[in-house]
């Protein structure tokens, strides 16, 4: 038991001594009939059928496990930013598989990305919407079925990328207010 500053911490066993009137006295003081029945019961490992305790996954359950957790809206916006990365690749003519490139290839393309994205009729994006897109992108490699261990975001293999987006976040913006 340690002061620190006004606060004493005392044993979690001190703070139910005090608030024991929360709990009922059958909760203090189980029937002890009850807990041996309960721990022959659990000793006995044939009797209970192990395919309704544990469910056997597959990597596919393991990553929709994941999937499932995001919002609908997110799932959405993750696929319109990847979108308009793959339509800039195929304008470009290189694969839409940018998942497989070497990090210093994927640099160099978000760098040159960043620079000429526009909106569909020529436009310069919101800043919001330039966010999204790079956002959307690094979810994208971060989840099943890539699970990529890198950011674009914040990797210094990624640095001229994010400086080039950077500079039109600001250049985006002046042209953008007139």
């Amino acid at each position: 038991m340690s002061d620190i500053g006004d606060f004493y911490l005392g044993s979690i066993f001190d703070v139910f001594e005090l608030n024991s009137e929360w709990f009922d006295d059958e909760f203090l003081e189980p029937n002890a009939n009850e807990e041996t029945s309960k721990l022959e019961n659990s000793t006995d490992i044939k009797n209970e059928p192990a395919t309704k305790r544990f469910k056997t996954v597959t990597d596919n359950d393991l990553e929709h496990i994941v999937l499932d957790s995001r919002s609908k809206t997110t799932l959405q916006t993750t696929a319109w930013g990847v979108k308009i990365l793959k339509q800039w690749l195929q304008f470009h003519e290189h694969s839409p598989e940018f998942e497989t490139l070497p990090v210093g290839e994927m640099n160099a393309l978000l760098k040159r990305f960043y620079a000429e994205v526009r909106t569909s009729d020529g436009n310069y994006y919101a800043k919001s919407s330039y966010v999204g897109i790079r956002a959307a992108i690094h979810r994208h490699l971060r989840q099943p079925p890539f699970n990529m261990n890198i950011s674009i975001l914040q990797d210094k293999e990624f640095h001229s990328a994010n400086a080039v987006f950077c500079s039109n976040v600001k250049k985006n913006k002046a042209v953008r207010s007139g």
